[in-house]
């Protein structure tokens, strides 16, 4: 969390999308049932995030790499670099239950990210949907190291 050029807050949260693909033996498509457990363990993972939304109330998320470099690369399309947040709840929404086939039928969804669309999905849905989440989502094409790297650099 930053305001006025300043961190007010870190969070590293053991949620990596390989890690929950990994943990969470789900059906193809997923059910409801295994939604929603992946949701519960998130929203139990996520506490400290929750926490500091209530606190600092932002009002723009800023996603890159994997999950986003997919989103607005590849689905959405480079047009834009900002979306409403409900919007993209509305988006993915039809990504998170469907099969494996649909996806891999998908050219926009590339053979390494088929597996793995459901869980960064829900991931993603998850934290749109906290109380507080920001209503404004920003898309970056630099990852945290490389942006982190460039203000060093200066």
């Amino acid at each position: 969390f930053f305001e006025k050029e300043k961190i007010q807050a870190l969070h590293s949260l053991n949620i990596g999308i390989g890690w929950l693909w990994k943990a969470f033996d789900t059906s193809d498509p997923i059910t409801k049932d295994e939604t929603t457990e992946v949701e519960n363990f998130l929203n139990n993972e996520l506490a400290s995030l929750i926490k500091d939304l209530e606190r600092f109330t932002p009002n723009v998320l800023i996603g890159s790499s994997g999950t986003f470099d997919l989103i607005f690369n590849k689905m959405i399309g480079e047009q834009t670099s900002i979306i409403c947040r409900l919007e993209l709840v509305k988006f993915i929404e039809p990504y998170i239950h469907s099969t494996r086939d649909q996806r891999t039928l998908n050219p926009a969804i590339p053979a390494s990210r088929v597996d793995y669309v459901p869980i960064a999905f829900i991931l993603l849905r998850t934290v749109l949907n906290l109380d507080h989440a920001p209503d404004q989502i920003q898309y970056s094409p630099y990852s945290l190291k490389e942006g982190v790297l460039s203000d060093f650099l200066g």
